[in-house]
């Protein structure tokens, strides 16, 4: 496929594909059913400390109960004091000696402990309590997690001792799938997704024309407001060089930031919103619980950011995420089907080692409507997808990002971006806050905390009516909103946003 043509779709109607993708989920039934389950051995296990198992086993329990489990990371199998995601998933094969091994169990260590902070913040007063007492520390969410962490690293330091530790573990750190074999089976998947596949090419068709169009020969249906962030950064191209060459020496190569570095970061690349204002669904704002109800306050213009990892020819690289929240899909211009409660969409900026960008890939927060929006000089060419769609790649990154503010022009009601572009652009201008993404997951609510999202990762209150007809996509709840590490990008194939190796599986990239 040449460079420059557009994404299409490349199965056909055919029997032998049908064979193809019955086969697929057969052996995909077939495998889900024999899957082994790793851990260290029941010898091991057995030399841990009982109050420390114990403690984590009540806290576990206490979770499940309250339906507060944090659903952006994932459970390591026989490991209760580890949690991966699916980059550190991914670099479970090919670690080499053991400063690499360490550093990587040290992160998963950390990811469990990030998890477990939301976790014991959102618990109920009554169940702290009773965990404190178990545990013979003050009720307080940090003498809590101090606990959870000594417990931790008691385990750990019980189970590092077995030779057979890191083979074990490693077969452990998976991440799972956000698609459904039971349901793709149960809907006949190979032959409904036909008609999916069909609309989806039209809705391609029409979001390239889209972004064909000139900045201003967009019809407003409102009023233009030019969502700009308050707290503008200059930080050189050489300061972010800089700064991403010193925080990746380590083991990994990953480049790990301060909290203080990633919000400087954030600032530096946080998007401009042109959002076609018609009603106040199109307000972009702060997420708040109101009694058991969340709401976005309007007045309280709001990008949330937080960083992921992905590779790029190869290497680790740093992504930087921004997403935003409108209190529904509502009016004319939104498909019926899509309309709802809460609605948003995702910008990811992806910087190479150097910290330039070379990709800003786009979704909404259901995890529709993805594509991508590449450095036009990086890329060598798109990659064949065979029975599946190419890349949607339907404009290129400005030349002028990252000098000048990248601005992303959104239709009122169904909130899709129909036009890239950088630097100056018409509206009137509102200044939005940056505030970290753990927010959401944190939010107060009558004295105690409370995420947006349930134990499954599904934003409260943002179910559609979807699932109704498209089930049979493999799809768990598709068309809500979703949380951060849980993003399903399509409907007919599979693909999840947080996949670190989702640039490499789709494009050939410019050796340098």
């Amino acid at each position: 496929m040449g460079l420059h043509e557009p994404a299409r779709w490349q199965g056909s109607v055919s029997e032998r594909t049908f064979i193809q993708l019955g086969l697929a989920l057969l052996c995909g039934l077939m495998l889900c059913a024999c899957a082994a389950k790793g851990g260290p051995p029941p010898e091991t296990r057995a030399q841990r400390p009982d109050a420390c198992t114990a403690f984590l086993d009540r806290l576990d329990s206490a979770v499940q109960q309250a339906e507060v489990r944090d659903a952006s990371s994932f459970d390591v199998h026989g490991f209760p004091y580890l949690r991966t995601d699916r980059f550190l998933a991914a670099q479970s094969e090919g670690l080499t000696g053991p400063f690499q091994k360490r550093l990587w169990l040290e992160l998963l260590l950390q990811e469990h402990l990030q998890s477990r902070r939301k976790e014991v913040s959102c618990l109920p007063m009554e169940v702290r309590l009773e965990l404190a007492e178990l545990a013979g520390v003050q009720p307080g969410v940090d003498a809590l997690l101090d606990e959870v962490e000594d417990c931790s690293r008691a385990l750990l330091a019980v189970d590092i001792l077995s030779p057979e530790f890191y083979p074990a573990l490693a077969q452990s750190v998976t991440a799972p799938e956000e698609y459904s074999l039971a349901l793709r089976a149960a809907g006949v998947y190979p032959l409904t997704s036909l008609p999916v596949a069909w609309l989806t090419a039209r809705a391609h068709d029409r979001m390239r024309d889209w972004h064909k169009q000139e900045l201003g020969d967009f019809e407003v249906f409102g009023e233009l407001v030019r969502y700009a962030p308050r707290a503008e950064s200059t930080l050189p191209r050489e300061a972010v060089r800089e700064m991403l060459e010193e925080a990746g020496h380590n083991a990994l190569g990953l480049p790990r930031l301060e909290p203080k570095q990633v919000r400087r970061l954030a600032e530096a690349f946080a998007p401009i919103i042109l959002q076609d204002v018609v009603a106040d669904y199109d307000s972009i704002g702060r997420v708040r619980w109101q009694g058991e109800a969340l709401e976005v306050e309007g007045d309280r213009p709001t990008l949330y950011y937080y960083v992921s990892y992905a590779f790029f020819r190869q290497q680790p690289v740093l992504q930087i995420n921004y997403a935003g929240w409108y209190p529904g899909r509502q009016g004319p211009n939104a498909p019926f089907l899509e309309k709802g409660d809460l609605d948003g969409f995702t910008v990811r900026v992806s910087l190479d080692g150097r910290g330039r960008p070379f990709m800003v890939d786009i979704m909404n927060n259901c995890g529709c409507y993805h594509f991508f929006v590449p450095a036009r000089d990086r890329v060598a060419r798109i990659k064949a997808q065979p029975l599946a769609f190419d890349a949607f790649v339907p404009t290129w990154l400005p030349e002028a990002f990252p000098d000048k503010g990248l601005v992303l022009r959104m239709n009122t009601g169904w909130h899709q971006v129909q036009k890239v572009t950088a630097g100056e652009s018409p509206g009137r201008e509102v200044g939005y806050t940056l505030l970290p993404y753990r927010e959401l997951e944190m939010l107060p609510s009558d004295g105690r905390r409370r995420s947006m999202f349930d134990a499954r990762g599904i934003a409260k209150g943002s179910e559609r009516i979807e699932p109704v007809l498209l089930f049979g996509m493999g799809i768990p709840e598709v068309g809500a909103m979703r949380q951060r590490n849980r993003h399903a990008l399509r409907l007919v194939g599979r693909a999840h946003f947080a996949n670190p190796w989702l640039f490499e599986r789709y494009f050939e990239f410019v050796e340098e």
